[in-house]
């Protein structure tokens, strides 16, 4: 299976999706746009005049239960190659030792077959408690190794790490046109909105990665 494929999901399975401050304006049923070169800061204009940066507690910002089945597709340029890739998501509530847990799973087709990912994350916490992952094609699923994320997103050490609040700046992504809430977090920019338990963007600034949200429910 090509790298590039276990390194677009690999980022998929360990990013942040958080929920924040917005209002949807209008629906936007166009999914066709998929340019990396629009780096997504915006799409409007952002007030940021004398607007004091405000921190937001990392684990504050979940909120699983508002979505729990959505699809983003992700664009990459990585090796100088572009790709993109459709992923479904679907969020249950599980236990898991014990523990109340969220269980994230991820599909996305290749031409290899359908690879699927799995993590489940604590609820209080955000840590993921386990992660694996198999390629599935017909009958055979070859399993594959994986392990939770040491340093970074959804690894202990975040669990009371903090987002800066940039404001609210207009967004335009498929599933519509928002007036959203920029955070950013180590070089990751995510554009949030209320109503939605998922970000509607979210930005690598380094231009490696993007991805907008094209449905949920």
């Amino acid at each position: 299976m090509d790298r590039r494929i276990y390194a677009i999901l690999a980022i998929f399975a360990i990013i942040v999706l958080v929920s924040g401050c917005g209002t949807k304006e209008k629906n936007n049923t166009d999914n066709s746009k998929d340019d990396l070169q629009d780096t997504g800061t915006v799409d409007g204009t952002q007030d940021t005049t004398d607007v004091p940066v405000v921190k937001t507690k990392y684990n504050q910002l979940f909120d699983y239960a508002k979505t729990s089945n959505f699809q983003y597709r992700i664009s990459t340029n990585i090796d100088e190659k572009r790709n993109s890739i459709d992923t479904d998501y679907v969020i249950t509530s599980e236990k898991f030792d014990a523990k109340d847990a969220w269980l994230l799973t991820t599909s996305a087709s290749t031409e290899t077959g359908i690879v699927k990912t799995n993590m489940w994350i604590d609820k209080s916490t955000h840590k993921c408690l386990k992660w694996e992952s198999a390629i599935e094609n017909g009958e055979q699923k070859t399993q594959q190794p994986g392990a939770c994320p040491v340093t970074g997103l959804n690894s202990a050490e975040y669990g009371n790490g903090e987002l800066s609040n940039m404001g609210s700046e207009e967004v335009n992504v498929p599933v519509g046109i928002f007036n959203a809430t920029r955070y950013e977090l180590e070089g990751i920019t995510f554009w949030t909105v209320p109503t939605i338990g998922v970000p509607v963007k979210v930005v690598y600034n380094d231009g490696t990665v993007k991805m907008v949200l094209m449905k949920y429910s």
